[in-house]
C-alpha cells in the first residue's frame, strides 16, 4: 500500500486543483452571474412549462444540454489553436452559457430528475466525492493559500499608484510580442 501512496496523493492532489480551479474560475465568475442572468429573463410562464415537464422528458432536455456544452468546451481548444483563436473563444462562450443553462435547469427540474433511479444514484455518487473532496486537508489547505494570495494581490494592486496596472500589463504584453517576434 506504501507503493501506491505517492500516486495516490497526486491523484488527489490533481482533483483537488481541479476542483479548486473549476470552483474558482468558471463557477463563480462565469457560470453562477450566466445563471442569474438566466433566471432574471425566463419569465413564470417558462418555468410552469418546465414544472409540467416529465422525468424522462426534464432528462432528454438536461442531457442534451449537457452533452452540447461538453461538446463546445471539447471543440474550443482544438479549433481556437488550428483554425481561429477567435472562434475558439466563442466556442468556450457557447459552452460556458450552455452549461449554465444546463445547471439552471437541472436546479429547476432536480426534484423530477431523481425520480429517475440510475440517475439518483449517481447524482448521489457525485455529491459523495464532492463533499470528500472538500473535506480533504489538501483541499482547505489550497483554498486558504489561494485566500491568501488573493488577499495580497487585492492589497498589492490597491497601493499602486493610478494607472500603474495598466502599465504592467503593457510591459507584459510588449513582452509576449517581442518574444514572439524572436521566435518567428
Amino acid at each position: 500500500m506504501k507503493i501506491f501512496r505517492p500516486f495516490i496523493l497526486f491523484i488527489e492532489t490533481l482533483l483537488v486543483l481541479f476542483y479548486v480551479f473549476f470552483e474558482e474560475l468558471v463557477w463563480e465568475r462565469l457560470i453562477v452571474p450566466v445563471r442569474e442572468w438566466i433566471e432574471k429573463r425566463i419569465g413564470q410562464r417558462v418555468i410552469a412549462l418546465i414544472d409540467s415537464l416529465s422525468a424522462t422528458t426534464a432528462f432528454v432536455i438536461f442531457a442534451g444540454s449537457l452533452l452540447t456544452a461538453e461538446g463546445f468546451g471539447l471543440a474550443a481548444a482544438p479549433v481556437a489553436l488550428l483554425v481561429n483563436p477567435f472562434v475558439g473563444a466563442i466556442l468556450y462562450l457557447l459552452k460556458v452559457l450552455m452549461a449554465a443553462f444546463s445547471f439552471w435547469f437541472f436546479a429547476q427540474t432536480k426534484s423530477k430528475l431523481l425520480q429517475i433511479a440510475w440517475f439518483s444514484f449517481l447524482y448521489e455518487k457525485t455529491i459523495y466525492f464532492y463533499e470528500w473532496i472538500k473535506s480533504t486537508e489538501l483541499y482547505k489547505s489550497v483554498k486558504r493559500c489561494l485566500a491568501a494570495m488573493k488577499a495580497s494581490i487585492k492589497e498589492y494592486i490597491s497601493r499602486l499608484p493610478k494607472g500603474e496596472l495598466r502599465k504592467i500589463y503593457k510591459s507584459i504584453k510588449s513582452l509576449f510580442k517581442r518574444s514572439d517576434e524572436q521566435s518567428s
